[in-house]
């Protein structure tokens, strides 16, 4: 069982954990902004994004070292790696959208992305331009 408590110490079990909260917090608020909460649709939300997209991250993560350490050898950690890093990214997307999501319905305006302060290259201007 120490494994699990090592596992969930992890800074990516960490991250998600934050994204998770912060993910729930911001879909409440928006809900109350709407006048619209409801607790049956907070425990739906978690039956069916939050549960899913934990017990599959878990199962990766914890899986996939055993089963490509047969398959590659001494390269097996670089592979377990690649899949834990690739649903964890793929996580932290999902979660980061939503997030951003609610941000925009309680606030009406997304944070400015770093790279919008950024000086604009000419592709750039002629792509803005055919959209």
């Amino acid at each position: 069982m120490e494994w699990l408590i090592d596992f969930a110490k992890t800074p990516w079990v960490r991250t998600l954990a934050g994204l998770i909260i912060l993910d729930i917090i911001l879909g409440v608020a928006a809900a109350l902004k709407r006048g619209e909460f409801d607790w049956a649709k907070l425990s739906q939300f978690y039956r069916t994004m939050i549960l899913p997209m934990g017990l599959g991250f878990g199962i990766v993560a914890l899986v996939a070292p055993w089963l490509v350490s047969d398959l590659l050898g001494e390269y097996s950690s670089l592979l377990s790696n690649a899949l834990k890093t690739l649903a964890w990214a793929v996580l932290v997307r999902e979660l980061g959208a939503s997030i951003l999501g609610h941000f925009k319905e309680i606030f009406g305006v997304v944070p400015e992305s770093p790279d919008e302060r950024l000086p604009e290259w000419e592709g750039m201007e002629q792509s803005k331009k055919r959209s």
